[in-house]
């Protein structure tokens, strides 16, 4: 398995302490080294992006469902930035609904995962995001 040579930066905005939990042992699953920050809700995530704005995450897992500011109103907010281009935004939800899935990718979202995350999955989504090819099995 290819993996990155340096670490993924990833923020992951997630109001739910266990699926933090879950999504960090994924993390571990998956083999591949990151640096993961964490925001419990949007008006937090909207802060550190502000903050890091030269260091931005490589991707950025968004819940939808939360307190304060929800995931759709980051997408939005997100798609008012300068520097929206540059982020790679996975949803990472319980909702299975067609119409929140067509809205988050109409505000940007560039997949949506339905919670809980496979090691896998996450692996897959690194190795898009950090530009490593995927190993292609050979014919015989």
């Amino acid at each position: 398995m290819s993996v990155p040579a340096q670490p993924i930066s990833v923020l992951l905005v997630e109001d739910s302490t266990d699926d933090v939990f879950f999504f960090k042992r994924a993390l571990e699953k998956s083999g591949v080294p990151a640096h993961l920050r964490i925001a419990e809700d949007g008006a937090t995530a909207i802060k550190l992006l502000l903050a890091a704005e030269q260091s931005l995450p490589q991707l950025i897992f968004l819940d939808l469902k939360m307190p304060n500011v929800n995931g759709f109103e980051v997408l939005q907010w997100l798609g008012r930035q300068d520097f929206k281009s540059a982020l790679r935004v996975i949803v990472l939800t319980s909702s299975d609904e067609p119409r929140e899935i067509q809205m988050a990718r109409s505000l940007g979202a560039v997949d949506y995962i339905i919670k809980p995350v496979a090691a896998e999955k996450l692996r897959q989504e690194f190795l898009r995001a950090s530009k490593v090819p995927e190993p292609t099995a050979l014919n015989s």
